[in-house]
């Protein structure tokens, strides 16, 4: 896969499906929820950050973010996580119809979610 913020288990458990007859087709939709997220969500990072025990993102030497990692690589956060699901069960569901979303613009139960963590256009 190349960008994926959840898994196939992932997005079929929230889904409810048990059957593997769509799994490419998940796959698919899995890799275009997540390029849709990280699109809306501009420069901000979908990883989770380490934080200090203040609250605040830890930086680097170089002033960066420090994402958190496990074993598996960098840990997406929850938020961008249900985004993704989300997205996946509706674009599931809406296969053989209209986008019920606007063209170009993500369903609102999403962007509720991924507001907060979206980097504004002007500063």
């Amino acid at each position: 896969m190349a960008l994926a913020f959840i898994t196939l288990e992932e997005a079929k458990q929230y889904s409810r499906i048990q059957h593997t007859a769509l799994d490419a087709t998940i796959i698919d939709l899995i890799e275009a929820a997540s390029m849709a997220v990280k699109g809306y969500l501009k420069s901000t990072s979908p990883w989770a950050m380490e934080l200090d025990d203040d609250g605040n993102e830890v930086e680097d030497s170089s002033g960066d973010t420090v994402p958190l990692q496990d074993s598996n690589g960098y840990i997406v956060r929850p938020q961008v996580k249900m985004a993704t699901r989300m997205l996946v069960d509706r674009w599931l569901k809406h296969t053989h119809q209209a986008n019920p979303a606007a063209h170009g613009y993500l369903p609102a139960e999403v962007v509720a979610i991924l507001y907060p963590l979206r980097d504004p256009a002007l500063r």
